[in-house]
């Protein structure tokens, strides 16, 4: 049995034009991760708002806990669904389509006036954000040279931290605006 030659690719270094293009083409498609990290984070600031003297919105225990964890159970669902997706419609469309349910739901929890509106709008981000969550990451080392897989591949991950500062600094600065 014949034994398969090794493929040496030429490594171009980081401060390339070819890799500072893949790396440019690494960090765009992966800013999606900044709205998971965003979602992931919005109940740690929406749930002090829910349980102040006279909120907008009124909850039981219940609704709460589920507002809070309606997301990660339907980010499961969204990874199945996101894998669908890639193998009928390719990466890069998928890595589209993963923006509808995001659009769809952050709206219905904007305009929420009820805890079942905001539970509801919060299982469809979730399944947004379980459909975003492997498209950036099959593309990105599908596009990337052997030498810039591991910085690209890291983005997702930098992604969801910066979608939680993200997150907490804008509120916070809000919350300061608010009180002055």
């Amino acid at each position: 049995m014949q034994e398969e030659p090794e493929v040496l690719y030429p490594d171009p270094g980081l401060w390339t034009k070819t890799s500072l293009i893949q790396l440019f083409y690494g960090i765009m498609v992966n800013l999606t991760s900044v709205t998971f990290g965003i979602a992931f984070s919005f109940s740690s600031v929406m749930m002090p708002q829910l349980s102040k003297v006279d909120p907008k919105i009124i909850t039981t225990m219940t609704e709460e806990t589920l507002i809070v964890s309606v997301l990660p159970f339907s980010t499961m669902i969204g990874n199945v669904i996101s894998g669908f997706l890639m193998d009928t419609y390719g990466r890069r469309k998928a890595l589209i389509l993963c923006e509808v349910p995001m659009i769809i739901g952050w709206i219905l929890i904007g305009f929420a006036k009820t805890p079942v509106e905001l539970i509801i709008g919060r299982l469809i981000v979730g399944l947004g954000c379980g459909m975003g969550m492997i498209p950036p990451r099959a593309y990105v080392t599908e596009i990337s040279l052997p030498n810039m897989r591991g910085v690209n591949g890291s983005f997702p991950s930098v992604g969801i931290a910066l979608g939680v500062i993200l997150q907490d600094f804008a509120v916070a600065s809000l919350l300061a605006l608010c009180e002055l």
